[in-house]
């Protein structure tokens, strides 16, 4: 691409005879970063953080991989039975943090096969 065919700004580049579109444009997103087990737990954390000082309910857009992933999956699934008061998630605790240190003991003491099978039951369902 030469610079005279840089795109414009706020613009998405569209497909060969595509005219371009104007980019979405999101108040507050979040990015989660990989790295596996670790990742999951400190993400973990700082949802709880983002959720006391009344960030959660405000976000619009999460961007994640690996051990990012694994947290905000567990966020999207356990949303609609989050209830906000203020903006806080009252209910966090139970319905996202004790689910999410559940299924890291799953892996931590090496029983990852019954384990899982044990959370889903237990947590999920």
């Amino acid at each position: 691409m030469s610079e005279d065919d840089q795109p414009v700004e706020n613009t998405v580049l569209s497909g060969p005879g595509e005219p371009e579109k104007p980019a979405e444009r999101y108040q507050l997103g979040l990015c989660l970063s990989g790295g596996g087990y670790r990742a999951m737990l400190f993400h973990a954390g700082s949802l709880a953080r983002l959720n006391e000082a009344g960030l959660l309910a405000k976000l619009d857009m999460i961007s994640s991989v690996s051990g990012g992933s694994i947290a905000s999956g567990l966020l999207a699934y356990v949303w609609p039975r989050l209830i906000f008061e203020n903006e806080v998630a009252v209910n966090f605790k139970t319905e996202y943090l004790n689910r999410i240190l559940a299924f890291s003991q799953v892996f931590a003491d090496g029983s990852e096969a019954d384990g899982a099978s044990k959370f889903q039951l237990q947590y999920c369902l």
